[in-house]
């Protein structure tokens, strides 16, 4: 449970057993010089851990007002979101308004395995969580379908006017920074808290066989044993 920095990247540690809580209170010791910082860094991902643990199950999401804003893929898993809790570019992180919550799945009892934040516009890197660790990824364009808030390339990392008018789509001209936080217990990332894909969420199949813009197809019920 404890946090440490392995390859520039900062990770959960699997092999404590102690109690998150009482694991990351503790000073980490990547740069002594900067004990106040990891520290600050601790709380922010126990405050994450905590808004991320809110909402279970993907029927609790979706019954706190959350809607499907992107499929179930592998390394990201399902989003459901809400579009008022992107924030502003310049703005202090709101750790307590994750965009999405992700699951491991589009079914009702699919389990939470992280959060995703969200700032709009700006060109630079938003300031994010304490430290330099945290790795926000920048998108180009929106495409969202007709009459709707839904993308119509939720898997794109950039979207063209054109792109976006081979579907009949409304185009937006924005930059959207996003960050993955992977901070429920058991689904820590083997790249690390802050990493853009988490290798161990697969599809139900148990396969990373996927397209780009549906994702997963949905598992199939076969029916109960005989």
């Amino acid at each position: 449970a404890e946090i440490a920095l392995r390859d520039s990247r900062l990770h959960w540690m699997r092999d404590e057993q102690d109690a998150a809580e009482r694991a990351l209170r503790r000073a980490l010791r990547w740069c002594p010089d900067h004990a106040g910082v990891h520290r600050t860094l601790a709380e922010q991902l126990l405050t994450v851990r905590e808004v991320a643990l809110r909402y279970p199950t993907y029927a609790d999401a979706l019954a706190a007002g959350y809607v499907p804003t992107a499929p179930d893929a592998p390394g990201t898993g399902s989003h459901v979101g809400k579009p008022a809790d992107a924030q502003p570019s310049g703005t202090p992180l709101d750790l307590q308004r994750p965009q999405s919550y992700l699951y491991d799945g589009t079914e009702p009892d699919s389990r939470v395995v992280g959060v995703m934040y969200v700032q709009i516009g700006g060109e630079e890197r938003p300031d994010g969580f304490v430290g330099p660790l945290d790795l926000w990824s920048m998108t180009r364009g929106q495409c969202l379908e007709q009459g709707s808030m839904d993308p119509a390339f939720p898997a794109a990392e950039s979207v063209t006017e054109e792109m976006c008018d081979s579907v009949d789509g409304q185009f937006v001209d924005v930059i959207a920074w996003t960050q993955h936080a992977w901070v429920v217990p058991g689904w820590e990332a083997p790249g690390g808290v802050f990493a853009p894909l988490n290798d161990d969420i697969v599809c139900a199949d148990g396969t990373t066989d996927a397209v780009p813009v549906e994702g997963c197809d949905p598992p199939t019920y076969t029916g109960a044993p005989e």
